[in-house]
């Protein structure tokens, strides 16, 4: 009787567990806004002037749903979003050169 039980009790436990999740919140578009904010306040306080940000906005908007490949043609697209520099694109592209596509984020660390 004990053992049975017991045997109830994990069935029990084993069965519920995969129905027991919580609710997930949408964070892509938490992450979407903070990075989004965090990029426009980056370029405005290294920017003297008071420039016209809606364009910059709607074109990371996009590109937040639609990543840019590193590997892909348009890499070139980071540097005018202001999200890398000219010389960070030039060693992404010598690398690249040397060592194929990048495969991991690894290999963006070296």
């Amino acid at each position: 009787m004990k053992y049975l039980k017991l045997y109830i009790l994990t069935f029990t436990v084993c069965i519920a567990c995969p129905f027991s999740f919580s609710q997930n919140t949408d964070s892509t578009n938490i992450n979407s806004n903070d990075f989004i904010s965090n990029q426009l306040e980056n370029i405005s306080s290294s920017k003297d002037q008071i420039l016209d940000y809606t364009d910059l906005l709607d074109e990371y908007a996009y590109y937040y749903k639609n990543p840019i490949s590193i590997n892909g043609n348009n890499l070139n697209k980071l540097v005018d979003l202001l999200i890398i520099n000219e010389n960070q694109y030039q060693n992404i592209l010598d690398y690249k050169s040397e060592y194929g596509n990048i495969r991991s984020e690894q290999e963006l660390l070296i």
